[in-house]
């Protein structure tokens, strides 16, 4: 999300409206909702964002004058699982990405959490290299063919979803 995004330069207002509290920042906040084109569904941290705003607007013109109380939420708006994997750059994603032992992977999809990966069964280790960005090492101890993917929480919880790619223990001549 770059800073010209409507969404997250709104979402940035509200916070310093939220906290600071000034008329000026709450005017900054409600002067950028109208520009903030409505998400699709199938954007669900986009439209939480969205909905957000609307309703600490609303209630704000609604209710002038009252502070409110800022304090963290439960849950997450979005679910959290295992969708797919990639290559780090997302330069595919799917069954259809080879992968050879040592090839770094990317697990796609919304984690606070994963401690390994589970690769046909066989537990490889993980990486976070940031917020929602975990990535893993294809060993060389996979049979050639597809290889489903499975993701651990730190807790041994299996993570909703899975993944699969397709595990080439020799690079093709032509690269992939």
């Amino acid at each position: 999300m770059a800073g010209d995004d409507p969404l997250v330069n709104a979402a940035r207002a509200l916070c310093v409206a939220v906290t600071s509290d000034t008329p000026e920042a709450w005017a900054d906040a409600e002067g950028l909702l109208p520009a903030i084109p409505v998400p699709t569904a199938s954007d669900c941290l986009g439209t939480a964002t969205y909905e957000v705003l609307v309703n600490v607007i609303n209630y704000r013109q609604t209710h002038a004058g009252t502070v409110a109380e800022i304090r963290p939420g439960e849950g997450t708006a979005c679910p959290l699982g295992l969708t797919g994997v990639s290559l780090p750059l997302g330069e595919g994603s799917g069954e259809n990405v080879p992968a050879s032992p040592g090839t770094q992977m990317r697990l796609v999809g919304r984690f606070l959490d994963v401690a390994q990966v589970l690769l046909n069964g066989q537990t490889v280790p993980v990486a976070k290299n940031a917020e929602n960005n975990f990535t893993f090492l294809v060993p060389d101890s996979l049979q050639d063919g597809e290889v489903t993917v499975h993701a651990l929480d730190s807790a041994g919880a299996e993570l909703s979803g899975n993944a699969s790619f397709t595990f080439l223990s020799v690079v093709p001549s032509s690269g992939f």
